[in-house]
């Protein structure tokens, strides 16, 4: 992206959401539970020099944001109408947006103890 080789070592993030998370639908004459999303399309990468979180849960889909130690980067594929006037099929773009680094310093955001501990807990699913 933008010149860049981005090398990211995905995990499943399984700790998104509780298992017992749940959303009520109600109306006038109906209600409907739903469980919690299907956590095995959510995806997490963190090295020394990249954070990246991404979903795969639409078919064919890729939405997510890549965090470099310089840059960030949002995943997006293109609208039905878009693919179609680039004749492409689960065509996606990269478009850079604002830094966020500030927010993602351990001191700020998670210690590092805390991060390593989620991360162990994951690879070990």
């Amino acid at each position: 992206a933008f010149g860049k080789f981005i090398s990211l070592q995905l995990r499943p993030n399984k700790h998104l959401t509780s298992p017992q998370f749940k959303t009520i639908l109600r109306g006038d004459n109906y209600e409907e539970v739903m469980t919690g999303p299907d956590n095995n399309c959510y995806f997490i990468h963190s090295d020394t020099t990249s954070s990246a979180a991404l979903s795969l849960c639409n078919q064919n889909e890729l939405n997510g944001i890549v965090f470099l130690t310089d840059d960030t980067f949002e995943i997006q594929p293109l609208s039905s109408r878009l693919q179609a006037l680039v004749g492409g099929r689960n065509t996606h773009f990269v478009k850079r947006v604002p830094q966020f680094s500030h927010i993602w310093a351990d001191e700020k955001f998670l210690p590092q103890e805390v991060k390593e501990d989620l991360f162990e807990e994951i690879e070990q699913g």
